[in-house]
């Protein structure tokens, strides 16, 4: 959360806790740093969980002037492939609907992660479940190792290790890599928008796109409508 923020906006509506995979930051520092700053509003929008809703509503007792909006980032399959939707204000009872979709994307984080140490395996180098779980033990907590098993690696780290291991020479090979691992073990797919959507509309939930410039392709309408459309985006 930016020194700056209270220049601009009185809130901040996508921000990540250690339960998410990619995400170090203790979910008390966002309501410290909200009240130092002036920011009246914020959402934790972990990646494909509500794991953090439990700690999150419990500090929210000591902040009554930081409203907190309960809130996800999850990842979902359209025509264009993955896309992230930020949703925003779940209900404090879930619909079994919504309680099955968050069970599917647990599976699908672990699913993902086991791809990738096979895909990496495939190509002859090796990066064992067992190598990948020490390192999300380097910057992820024990309580949320525990709760949602062992999923995949935040890109930085993940960069890194392939570099230690000479598995690329920079950073910039990434992308290939990536494209090979794929190849070479076909990595699970997240949940389809439309199961998405439904589920969480049901709720009452709010749907917008995260990202929209990469996502908007930097202002092609068409693809903008398509999104609208095939998201139910309620904004951007």
């Amino acid at each position: 959360m930016s020194e700056h923020i209270n220049q601009t906006a009185t809130y901040d509506l996508h921000l990540h806790t250690y339960w998410s995979y990619d995400a170090e930051a203790n979910p008390a520092y966002y309501f410290e740093r909200a009240r130092t700053l002036g920011v009246k509003c914020i959402a934790i929008t972990e990646h494909h969980v509500l794991d953090s809703l439990p700690e999150l509503l419990e500090i929210a007792q000591d902040f009554p002037d930081v409203m907190m909006i309960p809130s996800a980032e999850l990842t979902v399959t359209t025509s264009i492939g993955a896309v992230d939707l930020l949703c925003y204000g779940f209900p404090s009872v879930l619909s079994s609907a919504v309680t099955q979709l968050l069970v599917a994307y647990h599976d699908w984080q672990r699913a993902y992660g086991s791809a990738i140490s096979a895909s990496f395996e495939a190509m002859g180098c090796p990066f064992s479940d067992e190598e990948r779980l020490s390192l999300l033990r380097t910057y992820r907590p024990d309580k949320a190792i525990e709760f949602q098993g062992s999923t995949h690696v935040k890109g930085g780290i993940m960069r890194q290790f392939c570099v230690d291991r000479g598995y690329m020479e920079s950073f910039k090979e990434w992308g290939g890599l990536m494209e090979r691992a794929a190849q070479a073990v076909p990595f699970p797919k997240c949940p389809n928008v439309k199961d998405v959507v439904s589920a969480v509309k049901g709720d009452g939930v709010r749907v917008a796109i995260a990202h929209p410039h990469a996502y908007f392709d930097e202002g092609d309408v068409a693809r903008m409508d398509l999104l609208r459309e095939e998201c139910g985006l309620d904004g951007v």
